[in-house]
């Protein structure tokens, strides 16, 4: 499901984001703008920010969810309560890849994966989940089909046309 290092994003607009982590009224969100995921867990441990894997109550997938910036290192590190992708599709973001790794690894405990969009279709010819082969060509369908390979308390929340934003409500 993860690229090795050599395929990961590596130009210098995406890595120049901000990362920011806000703390506050006892609630921590990580804001990782376009980030590559393994230079987010190294600056934790350079900056001295405590041991990982860090307890989140918001995630703000890297780059929209492209997999060229989620490492398995990167989902490792920051365990989320919910996950936010903040994409529209273009470039196939969010990849597939980070949904299905999400789920694989945090799906077992009650997370809320929230999309900006829920028109998100996948060029041709789709994508093949790694778990049972099930092949989707759109965020819909690769929900129901996480759905049956990954059971579990796990949940997707996606922003309806009609309105102005997703919202997440941290309890």
């Amino acid at each position: 499901l993860f690229l090795p290092a050599k395929l990961m994003d590596s130009s210098v607009p995406n890595l120049s984001s901000i990362v920011v982590l806000v703390e506050v009224g006892g609630k921590k969100l990580l804001l990782t703008g376009d980030a590559n995921g393994n230079d987010i867990v190294k600056a934790w441990g350079e900056l001295g920010l405590g041991d990982t894997p860090v307890t989140l109550d918001l995630l703000k997938m890297p780059h929209h969810g492209s997999i060229r910036n989620c490492s398995e290192d990167f989902l490792k590190a920051f365990v989320a309560s919910h996950y936010v992708f903040s994409a529209n599709g273009k470039f196939d973001n969010p990849d597939a890849p980070t949904l299905e790794a999400l789920v694989k690894m945090h799906g077992h405990r009650e997370i809320v994966m929230h999309f900006t969009n829920e028109n998100v279709t996948w060029k041709d010819p789709g994508y093949t989940l790694e778990k049972n082969g099930a092949k989707v060509k759109n965020l819909k369908e690769m929900l129901q089909a996480l759905r049956t390979a990954f059971p579990g308390p796990w949940k997707a929340n996606a922003r309806k046309a009609t309105d102005k934003s997703v919202v997440v409500q941290l309890a």
